[in-house]
């Protein structure tokens, strides 16, 4: 009689099937081709070849790559791959990939923007299971901002309504948060007075704050903000300071 059998495999490629029953010769089918399943979200990868990178405009890269691969842990070759990167202010090379033979499409992610980003990739219409998480950090400092501008008219004599804050950014703009040590001085330009109050302030987390700052005359006059290394900032166009009383 007919018999019959349910052939299964968990590798890939060819096999040939050969059938035995008592003293008949045996019998092969021929070659048997076995092909991926579907992408499988558990057991596709996310790999990065390291978690932390500087900012920059494109020289400096993490690395990305992601492996599809079906339930029984074969690659998935020829899967359309594509990545979320949360954030802002990067760029993702390619911006979708396909699977090689080995089921594996690789990207290349850089930021101008300091923050920490989550990437979701997905994987033959998968999201996958696997996430990362990657941190760009601050480049170097490399100019003044004022944060917080000082107010544009004042009563001599009388401590500025609104104080200003400065911050040390690198080129692209970021918070230089871990400096914690510089010094910023603020200097007025323009009046025959010297500024008062406590003209020197420490950075803190990358920011410094002044709080008392004043001017005894009645004068136009600009605000300087200096620490060595970096080239000073102003405040321009600051109003006529009022002659109290």
């Amino acid at each position: 009689g007919n018999k019959s059998a349910v052939f299964t495999g968990r590798l890939v490629g060819t096999a040939v099937i050969r059938a035995a029953y008592g003293s008949l010769a045996p019998g092969n089918t021929g070659l048997v081709t076995v092909t991926p399943g579907p992408v499988d979200a558990g057991s596709s990868i996310v790999a990065i070849n390291h978690s932390s990178e500087t900012v920059s405009s494109g020289s400096k890269v993490i690395s990305i790559s992601v492996t599809a691969k079906d339930a029984a842990g074969n690659p998935v070759p020829g899967a359309i791959v594509t990545l979320v990167v949360t954030g802002s202010s990067h760029s993702l090379s390619p911006s979708s990939g396909t699977a090689d033979e080995g089921g594996t499409a690789a990207f290349t992610l850089s930021s101008t923007k300091a923050e920490s980003k989550t990437i979701t990739a997905t994987a033959g219409g998968v999201t996958l299971a696997q996430t990362k998480l990657v941190t760009f950090v601050h480049d170097a400092a490399s100019r003044l901002e004022i944060k917080t501008q000082p107010s544009a008219a004042a009563i001599a004599g009388e401590v500025f309504t609104r104080q200003p804050a400065v911050d040390i950014v690198d080129q692209f703009g970021n918070l230089i948060s871990d400096d914690n040590t510089s010094h910023l001085v603020a200097t007025a330009i323009g009046g025959s007075q010297v500024l008062q109050g406590t003209a020197t302030a420490t950075i803190a987390s990358g920011s410094a704050v002044f709080s008392n700052l004043s001017y005894n005359e009645a004068a136009s006059i600009t605000l300087s903000f200096t620490t060595p290394g970096l080239a000073p900032v102003v405040r321009k166009a600051m109003a006529p300071v009022v002659s109290g009383g």
